[in-house]
């Protein structure tokens, strides 16, 4: 019997298959910033790629796209989920592993406060704002306490 894939396989399946699809658009229309929109969400919430997002919302502004406060919360959210996810990790690890991880996350909480501190009125920007300045504030703590 074969076994029904998971969810998450079968988003990360169908995202990396929409990828193909925008990446296809783009070849097409090699004028259009269009498809790197559509590449950069698909990225982030599809396949937790933040800095493929980044790459794509670039790609976009160099075919004349300008920055909206949709593109500031969708790399704001990237960068607070995969410092979610890096901050999870340190807490199975120890040692040098460990505050390693904890670096990182550190790293991708600052990016996230760097960016939904432009659009503190813009949806949820304000809760994803003091969310990562919390989680700075942990990280820097529990830092602390491993070098004590």
């Amino acid at each position: 019997l074969a076994q029904r894939p998971q969810p998450a396989a079968a988003v990360v399946g169908l995202s990396k298959a929409a990828l193909d699809t925008f990446r296809e658009a783009a070849d097409a229309a090699q004028a259009s910033f269009d498809p790197f929109l559509g590449m950069a969400v698909t990225q982030v919430y599809g396949l937790g790629d933040v800095d493929g997002a980044a790459a794509s919302i670039d790609e976009a502004v160099k075919r004349g796209y300008s920055w909206t406060r949709r593109e500031v919360a969708l790399l704001g959210d990237g960068y607070m989920r995969r410092a979610g996810s890096t901050r999870r990790r340190a807490q199975l690890l120890t040692g040098e592993q460990r505050r390693r991880e904890l670096g990182r996350a550190r790293t991708d909480f600052d990016r996230c406060v760097a960016f939904f501190e432009r659009i503190v009125e813009f949806g949820k920007s304000a809760a994803h704002l003091e969310t990562c300045k919390a989680n700075i504030q942990r990280i820097d703590r529990q830092l602390s306490a491993d070098e004590g």
